[in-house]
């Protein structure tokens, strides 16, 4: 009977062990968790607490931005891949567009968007193409300010690249009558103040081009990786890339005879481009990338010969595109807006590997959502979501 006793003794003691073992390991993941959580509910005032401050390094270190940049949140950790080797994300774009009947039903039609993303739990991030106000609308600070706030409900991260509706269009006199590159400077200063750095209420890092002291100003042109899946974003826009003349403030701007400024900013700016899509797909290669996500706005014209003047400002962007793409032979996809409606196709005949998709926009307010499964052959596939309460009121788009 003394045996029994001090046996059961012994085991009481190793479950009492076991037991505040336990409890104490789960009282510091969870004070590690609520200390995550505040950081990452610091959606607009991001604190250095929180986020490294970036250094100035050029391309050779983009490995180690993205090594960085796996610091992805609470729903990114090892434990959540190992039981999901797949992921989801949402694609949106050419979204809110107010219109001449109606400045608010627009908007709160997009709210519906995010109510709808913000619900569904495969979500890990958001990928926003571009166009964040109708062409037809004035590109002034508030209005650029009360679209950044609606974007930044969105409850997990939100990668944006820019429109041209938000800046190149932004000469035409129903816009303002702005010059264009400061109102891209205004984007830059309100979109991308934390450079290295996504958006929304759970932001991750990410491999920002203006760590390169060469492209210093390209913030928006951004790299990250997902179980070895490459996605990358671009600023390539509208209107013909910015080829397409500032008549609202300059009658005498043409394809023919560009104004100094306009033909500055075209040409830098396609040089960042091209440099990043070479930057994404020798990271791929580097590190055997099962597939390769690019992110655009403008709508590049593959439909078009390339004798075309309304695709020459997309030409150059297309070929390096057709190129890579045709090296690399896993699956890559080109996603962008700005003509307003679902669209995915095999736009060069040559290349299997490559598709194409284009998001909804207004007045076709709804979202996609993309599955991820680096374990299947074709990597990605699309599901159209359409919004319910967006189908029952027809609001023809301004471009």
């Amino acid at each position: 009977m003394m045996r029994n006793n001090k046996t059961l003794s012994r085991y009481a003691l190793l479950f009492g062990s076991v037991f505040a073992c336990v409890l104490t390991v789960n009282f510091i993941s969870i004070k590690a968790s609520a200390k995550a959580e505040k950081c990452q509910s610091e959606s607009i005032v991001f604190t250095e607490k929180c986020v490294r401050k970036n250094q100035v390094v050029d391309n050779s270190h983009i490995a180690q931005q993205l090594k960085d940049s796996k610091n992805k949140g609470g729903y990114w950790g090892k434990r959540y891949y190992r039981r999901n080797p797949g992921f989801s994300f949402a694609l949106v774009g050419d979204l809110p567009y107010a219109t001449a009947e109606s400045e608010d039903l627009p908007v709160k039609k997009f709210d519906n968007v995010i109510r709808e993303i913000n619900r569904d739990n495969d979500i890990r991030f958001t990928i926003h193409v571009g166009d964040i106000k109708s062409g037809g609308k004035t590109c002034d600070n508030q209005r650029i300010r009360v679209r950044y706030n609606q974007l930044q409900t969105l409850r997990q991260a939100l990668i944006y690249t820019p429109g041209d509706n938000e800046w190149t269009d932004c000469h035409r006199e129903s816009n303002g009558k702005f010059n264009p590159v400061e109102r891209l400077d205004f984007i830059r200063k309100v979109f991308f103040s934390k450079p290295g750095v996504t958006l929304g209420k759970r932001p991750f890092r990410v491999a920002a081009q203006s760590s390169n002291p060469t492209f210093k100003k390209y913030v928006e042109n951004v790299i990250f990786e997902r179980r070895k899946i490459i996605f990358s974003t671009i600023h390539v826009v509208g209107s013909n890339n910015n080829l397409a003349p500032w008549s609202g403030i300059d009658p005498n701007d043409s394809l023919e005879n560009p104004r100094a400024d306009r033909k500055e900013e075209f040409d830098k700016r396609l040089e960042a481009a091209l440099n990043w899509l070479d930057t994404t797909f020798n990271r791929a290669e580097e590190i055997g990338a099962k597939g390769v996500f690019v992110t655009i706005h403008g709508n590049p014209r593959f439909e078009l010969e390339a004798e075309d003047n309304s695709r020459a400002g997309f030409n150059p962007f297309l070929t390096k595109l057709q190129e890579r793409a045709q090296q690399y032979k896993k699956p890559v996809v080109l996603a962008h807006g700005d003509f307003h409606r679902y669209l995915v196709d095999k736009p060069f005949p040559n290349l299997p590997n490559f598709t194409r998709i284009q998001t909804f926009g207004s007045s076709q307010v709804h979202w996609i959502k993309v599955n991820v499964d680096p374990k299947s052959g074709h990597i990605f596939s699309f599901i159209q979501k359409i919004v319910p309460e967006n189908v029952d009121t027809y609001l023809a788009p301004s471009q």
